[in-house]
């Protein structure tokens, strides 16, 4: 396959996991707000970004729901500017990937 070939194939693989994404969105049971927040967001994603939550919400639609919920909670830490909140959550999530390392 040629460097061009590739280009086109990645394209349209691309633009079909944005419009995946997008329509999935829509579709979900999030708020009217966070729908827009996620509309919003989409064309500021790299194309692997969105080619990698289409991955995640393929295999489990709730993980969309729980990313939101932990992007809220991040947000919410960052405006308050509450630098104790924001350690204590990184801790939890870094024993979190350290607990599904182990099993």
């Amino acid at each position: 396959m040629t460097e061009e070939e590739n280009q086109i194939k990645d394209f349209f693989a691309s633009t079909s996991a944005f419009y995946k994404l997008k329509n999935f969105i829509i579709k979900s049971p999030l708020s009217k707000e966070d729908k827009k927040f996620w509309l919003n967001s989409l064309p500021r994603l790299s194309s692997e970004e969105i080619k990698s939550l289409v991955q995640i919400i393929t295999a489990n639609p709730k993980e969309l729901i729980d990313v939101n919920k932990n992007l809220k909670r991040k947000i919410e830490i960052l405006k308050n500017k509450d630098i104790q909140a924001w350690q204590r959550l990184f801790e939890q999530e870094k024993k979190e990937v350290n607990y599904e390392k182990k099993h």
